[in-house]
């Protein structure tokens, strides 16, 4: 009886790390950000995607798409320069499209 139970708990031990070594735990590399540029003046917003201007819904398509392959949105603003409800915006839209995790980088003013 005492040779059957380690037999058994040393199949159950090699069951578990061929498990775990199995295309169940697959670890995947970080994967890079979503970046999206938000500047604002006055009443104007201007959200910018891969050097494009984008409308609100054209960033919600497009963030659809990209919130698939990534969960992380940078958005890339002059914080003391673009008002906060271009940033809250984007921030809501990027949300809606599926980003679980939103940070912030910081760009300087654009030169004119």
């Amino acid at each position: 009886m005492h040779h059957h139970s380690v037999r058994t708990f040393r199949n159950l031990l090699v069951a578990i790390m061929l498990a775990s070594t199995g295309s169940g735990c697959v670890t995947r590399a970080p994967s890079t950000p979503f970046i999206i540029t938000v500047r604002g003046a006055g009443a104007e917003c201007a959200t910018t995607v891969g050097g494009r201007q984008v409308t609100a819904d054209e960033l919600r398509t497009i963030g659809q798409q990209e919130s698939k392959r990534t969960q992380v949105a940078q958005i890339e603003t002059d914080m003391a320069q673009t008002p906060y409800r271009c940033i809250g915006g984007t921030i809501y839209r990027l949300q809606e499209a599926g980003f679980r995790d939103v940070r912030f980088g910081t760009q300087p003013a654009a030169k004119r």
